[in-house]
């Protein structure tokens, strides 16, 4: 018995000769009894400074129980659970590779029923209004797309409390993020002649391309809700879908695998056939420029003005661009894409090339999205090619 524990206080009114005789009886104890090894308890510690922890409540660690941890280090974990981050009651990872392939499938899922279910109602309630403001009313409902999408990223990111800089809004280094800006526009021309070359071949099998919409309603005001809802919004929150959440995640795979999927991700999504050689090089160039300046805002900044350029052109009713131009500009952009990809070739900006990872999880969670989107794709596909022959 240790005679700390076993001196009475004065409380209990114990008298000088019961200490006296306690601090005998601990003297005379024999030396091999302290060496003793209590029933199914752990080996007594080394005599020394550490050899046995102070008495109070951290004082012995019951049976059952992690072991004793040091003042200021992190909590015992136990083996094969996820660490626990600074944040109460939120573990990390967070964005894993399964969790964004569900949340690709169900994002594509809601996006789509949803805009076809606001845009009933809309029609709906257009039958009340005058024909000129229903025209404009049923055009921007066609974008309802966006209101889903937004919806989608603030319940994610309320649900798993995930703060803008965990999604890839982060501050860029300068030269990095300008040679990102300027090689992604250079990437917009570029795909646009990838673009012409595989509308070629959708017309070689039948399909007959959609024709560029000229008649966005922009009198007055209109131009700045035009701008919102096809230039702003896109530039927010599909960035903040592919470029952040899924991007953060799939990353872990490799920069190519993750640049190669976010292409073929985001030209899914978009379900229009004459636009996926478009879309998908712009979403790879997109993710590639997030990935090597570590920040998702410059690929929003050139997807803002991708969709506000062509805004504005129809503004003020510049449809076509003289054939000159035209290949000025195609050449300047071939020139800054291949002297921006030489640079982020040659310099990881970030430091933060990851080892490749499994694949798998990925895909089994993305599943439903890839096919509900790709059914979408070829129903669009079969209809312009029905319409093509129907025509004739």
């Amino acid at each position: 018995m240790d005679a700390q524990h076993f001196t009475p206080t004065p409380e209990q009114g114990a008298s000088e000769q019961i200490t006296d005789q306690a601090t005998e009886q601990v003297t005379e104890q024999p030396a091999a009894q302290s060496t003793e090894q209590p029933a199914g308890q752990p080996a007594w510690q080394p005599t020394g400074p550490t050899a046995w922890q102070p008495a109070g409540p951290t004082a012995w660690q019951p049976a059952g129980q992690p072991a004793w941890q040091p003042a200021g280090q992190p909590a015992w974990q136990p083996a094969g659970q996820p660490a626990e981050s600074s944040k109460a009651g939120k573990k990390y990872p967070v964005l894993t590779i399964r969790r964004t392939g569900r949340f690709y499938s169900w994002t594509c899922i809601a996006a789509q029923l949803g805009a076809m279910a606001i845009s009933f109602l809309i029609a709906l309630f257009a039958q009340l209004m005058e024909p000129e403001t229903a025209n404009v009313v049923l055009f921007y409902a066609n974008f309802s797309t966006q209101l889903v999408l937004a919806g989608a990223v603030i319940i994610f990111l309320a649900r798993f409390r995930l703060t803008l800089p965990e999604v890839g809004v982060r501050k860029a280094k300068p030269m990095p993020c300008i040679i990102g800006v300027l090689f992604a526009c250079g990437a917009v021309f570029v795909s646009s002649f990838v673009e012409m070359f595989f509308s070629a071949f959708l017309e070689f099998i039948g399909y007959q391309t959609s024709s560029v919409i000229t008649d966005i309603p922009m009198d007055g005001g209109l131009v700045f809700l035009a701008l919102f809802m096809i230039a702003v919004m896109p530039a927010i929150f599909e960035e903040l879908i592919f470029r952040g959440i899924i991007l953060e995640s799939t990353k872990k795979l490799g920069t190519l695998q993750a640049c190669l999927i976010n292409g073929f991700l985001f030209s899914l999504f978009h379900c229009n056939p004459s636009q996926t050689g478009y879309t998908f090089v712009l979403g790879a160039v997109f993710a590639f420029v997030a990935i090597r300046t570590g920040s998702v805002i410059p690929s929003m900044i050139v997807h803002f003005l991708n969709n506000g350029y062509s805004v504005i052109l129809m503004y003020f009713g510049i449809y076509e661009i003289p054939a000159l131009a035209d290949f000025i500009i195609l050449g300047v952009s071939f020139v800054i894409f291949g002297l921006g990809l030489f640079y982020f070739l040659k310099k990881n900006t970030t430091g933060n090339e990851l080892p490749a990872l499994n694949q798998r999880p990925f895909w089994k969670g993305a599943t439903g999205g890839i096919i509900f989107n790709g059914v979408l794709w070829v129903l669009v596909l079969i209809n312009g090619i029905v319409l093509n022959f129907t025509s004739m």
